[in-house]
């Protein structure tokens, strides 16, 4: 209880040191075994991994048609044959073995061609898909630590009003201080009541995020990786923007939807194969009396379309509608990307210099509250001028926890824009 002016200020100084020891910043090794967790087990990288494996199972398909093509026919039955006055039946059974192989056909080749980049098309959305989901991890993550140093400094800043208003109370009834300095007292404490419950649904809300995001329940308290981009080399603007994760997979497709005009082009060329068939076959009225015949033939097969009733044309012009959509579509991403990055280091420089504003204002606040306590032990200071000393230091460090916060978010919008965001974590965690 503040019984003297110098017990008033070992307490509040006790709750300023307690304000300062909360974990800030840590190696990139306890986020990234989260961020890693989160995509092994999401739903989303699993749906992507399945894409990939489906799209390299077509390309096994389509390649499939292209390779020999070997198949047997047996057939065997009666055949009865009517004539004007009579009618015979007679048994048949045939036996064929056929082999095929296309030697020039431009339809599949390009149908190869587009299958391959198709696959590439899928791996490109796996790895834009991770590093989009690593985003979110660090946002999640971020936001779970701002939730807990909130509540961690309203906690302290309770217990050190609660003390407070003791302290007043009693100098109020020794007559050393007026009505008007417990109310004010009274009425910061119950403001610290207030904004704790407002922490509480915070960090309530913050732990579902991040159970969602990471899919696993947040730790008891975590600390905000500490990542120095300096130590990496960055990208141009123009390389970061054209092999952006997200970029990639439109390049892909773009390279597939080329094929596919290729492909339905190819509908007015000829093919030509090769054929090769043997057959054996028996026929006749009773066993003992049918006759065998045998019949091999080998050859190329040149086939030429003359019209196909504008179907070739119109395939060809739906393929070419989708390659000129997805240009477009590509040209949007461009712009949309080129933005994101020049906001997202815009945001991350002027974040270094605000961060290091509310690195000065906790000092300085921590300096004035220290002033007052001795101005207030000299007699020249009330207890109101040490209760604003300390809300402005409560308020300074909420102010730093939430430039940490947005320094930390910002650096990984930025490494995001820049298309190296996953690489980044997994080297800082690395080298830690």
């Amino acid at each position: 209880m503040f019984r003297d002016r110098g017990f008033v200020g070992l307490i509040v100084c006790a709750g300023i040191a307690c304000l300062c020891l909360f974990p800030f910043t840590a190696n990139a090794e306890e986020f990234q075994a989260a961020a890693r967790s989160a995509l092994a087990n999401s739903p989303e990288m699993e749906s992507a991994r399945k894409d990939v494996h489906a799209a390299e199972s077509q390309m096994k398909v389509v390649l499939a048609e292209y390779l020999p093509q070997l198949s047997g026919t047996l057939r065997t039955g009666g055949i009865t044959e009517d004539y004007a006055d009579d009618s015979e039946t007679y048994e048949e059974t045939i036996a064929r073995l056929s082999l095929s192989q296309e030697i020039i056909e431009f339809s599949k080749y390009y149908n190869i061609k587009k299958a391959g980049f198709e696959v590439d098309v899928a791996k490109a959305k796996l790895e834009d898909r991770e590093q989009a989901l690593v985003l979110s991890a660090a946002k999640a993550w971020a936001t779970y630590w701002k939730a807990l140093r909130d509540r961690e400094i309203n906690a302290d800043n309770v217990i050190t009003l609660a003390d407070y208003v003791e302290g007043t109370e009693l100098r109020y009834e020794a007559g050393e201080l007026t009505i008007a300095d417990v109310q004010l007292a009274k009425s910061k404490h119950e403001a610290a009541l207030s904004q704790r419950n407002r922490f509480q649904r915070n960090l309530a809300a913050a732990k579902e995020n991040y159970t969602q995001v990471m899919l696993a329940s947040p730790p008891g308290d975590i600390a905000l990786p500490e990542i120095d981009i300096s130590r990496f080399e960055l990208p141009g603007d123009e390389e970061a923007v054209s092999d952006h994760p997200s970029m990639r997979p439109l390049l892909k497709q773009a390279e597939a939807n080329s094929m596919d005009v290729k492909r339905q082009r190819s509908g007015h060329l000829p093919s030509l194969s090769f054929e090769s068939s043997v057959a054996h076959q028996t026929s006749g009225e009773y066993a003992h009396s049918r006759y065998p015949y045998n019949e091999s033939t080998i050859g190329v097969v040149l086939k030429i379309p003359f019209f196909s009733g504008g179907g070739v044309y119109y395939a060809t012009d739906r393929a070419q509608a989708a390659e000129a959509g997805l240009l477009a579509e590509m040209r949007d991403l461009h712009f949309k990307l080129v933005r994101d990055l020049n906001t997202a280091r815009s945001n991350y420089e002027i974040n270094r210099e605000e961060l290091e504003i509310a690195q000065h204002h906790v000092e300085y606040a921590k300096n004035t509250f220290l002033w007052m306590q001795e101005e207030f032990k000299l007699g020249t200071r009330t207890s109101v001028d040490v209760l604003l000393a300390l809300s402005a230091m409560v308020d300074a460090r909420l102010q730093l926890a939430t430039a940490q916060e947005e320094h930390f978010t910002f650096i990984m919008d930025y490494l995001y824009a820049l298309g190296i965001l996953s690489s980044v974590i997994e080297d800082a965690a690395s080298a830690n």
